[in-house]
C-alpha cells in the first residue's frame, strides 16, 4: 500500500511514504485519462503527507496483534492499554458514549477488555486512535467531530433494527468524515471555503471537493484507513458512502451498512437544520430510506428516539451531564473522572415469527414485523400467517353446505345427461356431451374459486393487529 522514498529535509534525507492508489477504493469518474492520472496522484500526495504526519501509534498496533491471536490473553490487552493513559481515556469515553449503547458504564479498561471482547475492543480502540490524531480544538474540526460522534450514534442504532453489525456501523459513522479533518490539516485555506460553503448539506461537500482536487474526503481517508492497516470493511463504506453504487455491485450487506451510514448522515444534517417530526414523510422518501425498507411510519415511531440520542450525545461529547441537583439552574460540567450514567436502551420491533429484532417490512394481513430471516411467502404474507391459514381454512365451513352441493353436482348430471338426449334426438351427440362437460367443470370451478376467496376474505379478517406489539428493549 506504501513505499517509503526518500525526502530532503532541513534534518536530512528522512523516509516520506508514497502512497499507491487503490483501485478498489478510488471511484474514477473522469473521462479524460490525464484528469483521471493528475487526480490520483494529487490524492496519494495527499494521504501520503497525512500517513507521514500522522505515525499510527504503536500501542494500538500491538492490539490488533493481539486480536488476530485466538490464544492472546485479557491481561496482554490490558497491559498494552494501561501503557498508553491517554489511548485508555479515549477509549473509554467512546464506550462509554450514549451511542455505543451500554446498559451498565464500564469503569476500567479491564472491564472494557472484559465486556466487549479482543475484536471489538480493538474496533473502538483503533477509533479513539484516529480520532485523537487530529486537531480539535477548531471550528469546523469540533462541528465535523460532532456531527460524525451522532452518526456512529444513529448507525448503531439502525444496525439493531436492520440486522447489521452495530459496532461496525458505530466505527464506520464515527470516522466516515476523518477525511475532512485530513485535508483541514493537509490542504489549506481553500478547503476552509469549501467546508463552509457546504455547512448544514447532506451530500454536498464531497462534490465541492471532486470539482477542486480531483478527489473526496472519503476517498482519501479510505487510502489513509488501509494505509494504517485497519481491516475491511471499514475503509470500504467509509469510500463507498458518496458511491453507493459500487457497494451494490460489491454484496448487500456492504450495500446495508453503507446506505444505514448514508441515512443516518442526511438524518442528522435533518436535525441539525431543525426538522421534527413532523419532516418524517419527505426523509423517508430518501433513496436510502427507500433501499432499507423504512417507512414513513416506522421513521416517526422511532423519531423521539433518535432525537434523544442525538441531545444525549451531544451532551456527552462536551463532557455535560444534565442530571444535576433539583434547584440548579441546568446543566454543569462534568468534574469527576466517572463514568457517565448508562444510556437508556434503544426499542426494537420484533418479528412475528422469531421475536429478533426487526425494521424493515410488514406483513399485509397481520401488519407484523418481519425480520430479514424470514421474510414475505406466498400471497405477501408472513411466514406465521401462512403457517395459520392451513389448520384455518380446513376448520371453516363454506356457507354452501354438503347436502346443497351434492343437490347441485346431481342436477348437473341430469342436466348434463338431457343435453346429450337433445342432441342424439337431432345427431348431436358429440356436441352435446362436450357441451355438459364444459358445463359441469365451469360450475364446478366457480363453486371452488368462490370458496377459496371467502375462506380468504375471512381468514384476512380475521388477523389480529401485530403492528400494535409493544417494543422490547434491543440486545447489547
Amino acid at each position: 500500500m506504501t513505499q517509503n522514498a526518500p525526502t530532503k529535509t532541513n534534518k536530512g534525507a528522512v523516509a516520506a511514504p508514497r502512497v499507491l492508489v487503490d483501485e478498489e477504493l478510488w471511484f474514477g469518474t473522469f473521462d479524460e485519462a490525464s484528469a483521471e492520472k493528475a487526480a490520483a496522484s494529487s490524492m496519494a500526495a495527499t494521504a501520503g503527507k497525512v500517513i507521514g504526519a500522522k505515525p499510527f501509534p504503536e500501542s494500538t498496533r500491538k492490539l490488533a496483534e493481539l486480536a488476530k491471536n485466538e490464544n492472546a490473553q485479557t491481561r496482554e490487552m490490558v497491559q498494552v492499554l494501561e501503557q498508553d493513559p491517554a489511548l485508555s481515556a479515549k477509549l473509554l469515553k467512546i464506550v462509554n458514549s450514549a451511542g455505543f449503547g451500554l446498559r451498565q458504564p464500564c469503569t476500567s479498561v479491564r472491564h472494557a477488555v472484559t465486556l466487549m471482547g479482543s475484536k471489538q475492543l480493538y474496533q473502538m480502540a483503533t477509533t479513539a486512535s484516529v480520532l485523537d490524531m487530529f486537531d480539535s480544538e477548531t471550528r469546523f474540526a469540533v462541528q465535523i467531530l460532532e456531527h460524525s460522534s451522532i452518526v456512529g450514534a444513529f448507525g448503531r442504532h439502525f444496525g439493531t433494527h436492520l440486522a447489521l453489525p452495530p459496532e461496525e456501523l458505530f466505527t464506520v459513522g464515527v470516522l466516515h468524515d476523518i477525511g475532512k479533518l485530513m485535508m483541514l490539516d493537509t490542504v489549506g485555506d481553500r478547503y476552509h471555503e469549501l467546508v463552509e460553503q457546504s455547512l448544514g448539506q447532506a451530500d454536498s461537500l464531497h462534490l465541492l471537493e471532486r470539482q477542486e482536487y480531483g478527489f473526496d474526503h472519503g476517498v482519501l481517508a479510505a487510502h489513509v484507513l488501509k494505509a494504517w492497516h485497519i481491516p475491511d470493511p471499514v475503509p470500504k463504506i467509509v469510500s463507498w458512502v458518496h458511491q453507493p453504487s459500487r457497494a451494490y455491485e460489491a454484496s448487500s450487506l456492504i450495500a446495508g451498512l453503507v446506505q444505514a451510514i448514508r441515512y443516518s448522515d442526511v438524518l442528522v444534517y435533518a436535525m441539525e437544520n431543525g426538522a421534527t417530526v413532523n419532516d418524517v414523510a419527505e426523509l423517508a422518501r430518501h433513496e436510502a430510506a427507500n433501499y432499507l425498507d423504512i417507512s414513513e411510519a416506522q421513521l416517526g415511531t422511532m423519531w423521539p428516539e433518535l432525537e434523544s440520542l442525538r441531545d444525549r450525545t451531544l451532551k456527552q461529547h462536551h463532557g455535560i451531564e444534565d442530571d444535576g441537583p433539583k434547584g440548579s439552574s441546568g446543566p454543569r460540567l462534568r468534574t469527576s473522572s466517572a463514568a457517565p450514567p448508562a444510556p437508556k436502551s434503544s426499542k426494537v420491533f420484533p418479528c412475528v415469527d422469531c421475536g429478533k429484532p426487526s425494521f424493515g417490512a410488514t406483513c399485509p394481513v397481520c401488519k407484523g414485523y418481519i425480520c430479514p430471516e424470514h421474510p414475505l411467502v406466498d400471497r405477501r404474507w408472513c411466514t406465521v400467517c401462512k403457517a395459520e391459514f392451513a389448520p384455518y381454512a380446513a376448520a371453516t365451513r363454506f356457507p354452501i353446505d354438503a347436502k346443497l352441493s351434492a343437490i347441485g353436482a346431481v342436477a348437473l348430471v341430469v342436466l348434463t345427461m338431457l343435453i346429450a338426449h337433445v342432441a342424439h334426438l337431432s345427431d348431436g351427440l358429440f356436441q352435446g356431451l362436450l357441451a355438459g362437460l364444459l358445463i359441469t367443470a365451469l360450475a364446478a370451478g366457480v363453486l371452488v374459486v368462490t370458496k377459496r376467496n371467502y375462506v380468504h376474505s375471512r381468514f384476512v379478517n380475521s388477523r389480529p393487529d401485530r403492528s400494535k406489539a409493544k417494543p422490547s428493549e434491543a440486545p447489547e
